[in-house]
């Protein structure tokens, strides 16, 4: 008996135990989805066509997004570059992943609409159009970076392919039809099941009939607010609300997600006035509320950005697009839970208000090297660049004659260096340097 009494009270204490552990967090909520703060811009692209992925998060990291959409074939690359068909490989973009993940930044791979590819804009590669395999790939390579985490296709159902159907790969195979979509899942889902594929889609094509057959073999959608200010589009911002309320509970299912997309800079036919940073603000919140993340297009690539002190007295901004930019900063800043430690020393940034003796994990002395070493709000100030075989913005013949030649012409040549020669003011090597160096081209520019 005593022993029967032993163990009801065991049991009656582990319920009792049961019944005091908080649900989910600290608050007995269930945990919360961590929302997908994402910047979408073409990247920085070098000289030598590849992508220079340090200046790129830079400016992600500086507006607290948590997330990047990576676009394929900017900046005058074509798809032979960004893939390589033999070796299975992207090494443009593996390039980026390395850098993003020492920084917990998400990358999603961004396609442009088939019209592109099968016209030839991306080179011959591009026009086998073969997504399901491309895809497949990404896929594959998630399992080696993990903060890889899904694709993206632009513009999905524009330019009449899910109507006409007729548009092919080089496997003979129509793209985006539910059948095609259906193969892609497939073979995606083989290599991660957790690799997401994403569409951005405009309201009209939501109601459109041949969503339904597709929308199985979608993972998520990305929706345009109407402030993209086509006539057609122009609403106010209470019908945002019910637009979300109808794509959750009419057009996706609760294990697809939906995500904002929020136009920061003017694109297309900007409705005047809407895009302001009240509506910015607005657009930005709700879609946080409301949905899985933010979609913002694009980076206004404005250096000051980087001062956490800039954004501050938003109403002394004079260019409306770095005002919206602010917005979203702060904004971002609120739901990104790393944001406080981003501006902590040790981050590896010299934030506003750091220096070399306050923060010297983080701050410098200044260098070439595109970052604010010293925290001054300046990339690169003071010609720390002179000697790096460039002729740099801010950099003269007189302050940096090792990167900058002198433009000389026949006038400023016979007007005035063969006078000094012959004056004995400089000599004939001199001379015959600058007659070397003399522009053969078009005129020298006023100096």
């Amino acid at each position: 008996m005593i022993e029967m009494k032993r163990k009801h009270a065991i049991l009656a204490l582990a319920f009792l135990v049961i019944l005091l552990l908080p649900l989910g967090n600290c608050n007995g909520t269930a945990p919360q989805k961590t929302k997908i703060l994402n910047i979408y811009d073409n990247q920085a692209v070098l000289s030598d066509k590849t992508i220079d992925a340090v200046t790129t998060l830079n400016y992600v990291e500086s507006y607290h997004g948590n997330s990047y959409s990576y676009l394929t074939c900017s900046g005058g690359i074509n798809f032979s570059q960004e893939y390589n068909e033999t070796t299975d490989k992207w090494p443009l973009l593996e390039g980026l992943l390395i850098e993003a993940q020492k920084r917990n930044i998400d990358i999603w791979v961004t396609f442009h609409n088939p019209i592109h590819y099968q016209n030839g804009d991306f080179g011959e590669l591009g026009k086998k159009m073969l997504f399901k395999e491309w895809f497949t790939s990404l896929a594959r390579l998630s399992k080696q970076y993990s903060n890889l985490k899904g694709v993206m296709v632009d513009d999905f159902g524009e330019s009449g392919y899910w109507t006409i159907g007729n548009w092919k790969d080089a496997n003979g195979e129509r793209v985006y039809t539910p059948e095609y979509l259906q193969k892609m899942q497939s073979t995606i889902n083989a290599e991660n099941p957790n690799f997401k594929f994403y569409v951005i889609l405009y309201w009209p094509n939501m109601m459109h009939t041949y969503w339904d057959p597709r929308a199985p073999y979608i993972d998520g959608l990305v929706f345009p607010d109407f402030g993209h200010g086509r006539p057609m589009w122009k609403q106010n911002i209470s019908s945002m609300d019910s637009q979300i309320s109808s794509l959750k509970n009419g057009y996706l299912s609760e294990e697809q997600d939906l995500l904002i997309c929020v136009y920061v800079v003017k694109h297309g036919w900007w409705q005047e006035g809407a895009n302001d940073e009240n509506y910015i603000e607005q657009v930005t919140r709700r879609g946080l509320e409301q949905t899985d993340g933010i979609y913002e297009y694009t980076l206004d690539r404005d250096y000051r950005i980087f001062n956490e002190t800039f954004c501050d007295n938003i109403a002394e901004i004079e260019e409306q697009v770095t005002k919206n930019a602010c917005i979203v900063k702060k904004i971002f800043c609120e739901y990104n839970p790393n944001c406080n430690l981003e501006l902590a020393c040790g981050n590896g940034l010299c934030d506003a208000g750091e220096t070399i003796e306050t923060c010297p994990a983080d701050c410098s002395v200044e260098i070439c090297d595109g970052k604010d070493n010293d925290g001054d709000g300046q990339i690169d100030e003071d010609n720390v660049c002179c000697g790096n075989q460039q002729c740099e913005t801010g950099e003269t013949v007189a302050t940096c004659p090792q990167d900058c030649q002198e433009c000389i012409d026949n006038e400023k040549l016979v007007g005035q260096y063969i006078p000094q020669w012959k004056r004995g003011e400089i000599s004939m090597l001199a001379l015959m340097q600058k007659i070397k160096q003399r522009n053969t081209g078009e005129e020298c520019p006023p100096e």
